[in-house]
């Protein structure tokens, strides 16, 4: 049995016990997770921010989107190691243009060992007006992987929205 794991009682199923005070799930975690993303971001920040602890706002230490996206881009989290995660928390302050959240459009977690083949790990979401947006049901199959994506499946607004992400995480490699 892995690190961070119980066995459920019958078939001798694994599943991984998570929490967002283990280790890579919240805090400063750019040591630990590589952040890239497929589509053009304005001048202020880096990818790398959206892990690196605190409470969004305006400060070097954040993240600021100002674009339009189209389907298929992405955010990437690239781990050290297999992980598993079963929630991600997207943390969010609104600039100028008080657009809330990711804004329109519609998203998914999806997941991958290699950075080629995906599979989807979660249903599709809106983030709405949430300040917090808590994306739950993420990973059912109790797997680790390396890479995990914030999918764009179609057309998004993000505009002077400060951003972070938080994950429940198991324990370990997995």
């Amino acid at each position: 049995m892995s690190t961070g794991q119980i066995m459920l009682t019958g078939g001798g199923v694994f599943v991984p016990v998570t929490a967002y005070t283990n280790d890579g799930g919240q805090g400063d975690r750019t040591s630990i997770i590589t952040v890239t993303q497929s589509m053009t971001l304005n001048d202020q920040g880096t990818p790398g921010l959206i892990v690196e602890g605190g409470a969004p706002g305006a400060g070097d230490y954040n993240f600021d989107f100002n674009i339009s996206l189209v389907s298929d881009e992405d955010i990437t989290f690239e781990f050290q190691e297999p992980k598993y995660i079963d929630e991600f928390l997207f943390r969010f302050t609104f600039g100028g243009s008080g657009n809330s959240g990711l804004g329109a459009g519609n998203y998914k977690v999806r997941a991958s060992n290699n950075d080629v083949d995906y599979v989807d790990v979660s249903a599709s979401f809106t983030t709405g007006s949430s300040v917090d947006k808590v994306v739950s049901g993420i990973n059912l199959d109790a797997r680790g992987y390396l890479y995990y994506q914030i999918y764009f499946i179609d057309d998004a607004l993000l505009s002077n929205d400060f951003f972070k992400a938080e994950f429940k995480i198991a324990q370990g490699a997995i």
